[in-house]
């Protein structure tokens, strides 16, 4: 559906952007995003991508999700201070930490958690909280991407990622499945500034 959409303007906005509310909280909602930004074209792929990012940032807890608009405000904070061991590091994961409390359910918390430990040097511990996004959300192709593009050499890449890889690996499409690194670029360079 959110491919026949793509070509109807606004139409394909109001779709993408209605499929981003629930895909966080429901995996099956992220298929459509999930095809378009795979096949479709280049306004499409990069505005489904966003969609993607920023729905799979959602935990479906408004408590939760203040929570996390909290600790990215942080996180910024201590990115502009450019200290890896910036007090605002701590504050940050400190949020994301109780929001996962609050959704213990939603793979939110742990991709936010990533991505504050990739850029704080901490490969092992991003590499184990992208483990923790997949097993929380079966569609979530950045943590897939951490995984395959940046976990594969660590001591931590056990027997337990194998099938989290192959689950996901299968339900993604091709094209995106076979392009794990272009994923995580484009991830990394989101940083914090998409906010949920």
């Amino acid at each position: 559906a959110a491919a026949e959409a793509s070509g109807e303007g606004g139409g394909s906005a109001s779709v993408v952007a209605g499929l981003s509310v629930f895909c966080g909280s429901e995996p099956a909602a992220c298929s459509p995003l999930l095809d378009l930004a795979a096949s479709g074209g280049v306004d499409e792929r990069e505005a489904a991508m966003l969609a993607l990012w920023r729905g799979l940032g959602r935990t479906g807890s408004l408590e939760a999700d203040r929570l996390l608009g909290e600790a990215k405000g942080a996180a910024r904070a201590a990115s502009a201070s450019e200290g890896k061991e910036s007090s605002s590091w701590d504050d940050a994961l400190a949020l994301v930490e109780r929001a996962a409390a609050s959704a213990p359910a939603s793979a939110a918390p742990w991709s936010l958690a990533a991505t504050i430990h990739r850029a704080r040097g901490r490969t092992g511990l991003a590499c184990d909280a992208s483990a923790k996004a997949l097993e929380r959300h079966s569609r979530d192709a950045f943590a897939f991407a951490s995984l395959s593009s940046r976990c594969a050499d660590q001591l931590l890449f056990t027997a337990r990622f194998e099938p989290l890889l192959r689950k996901t690996r299968a339900l993604l499409p091709a094209g995106l499945a076979e392009e794990p690194e272009r994923l995580f670029r484009w991830a990394d360079a989101l940083s914090f500034e998409a906010d949920a």
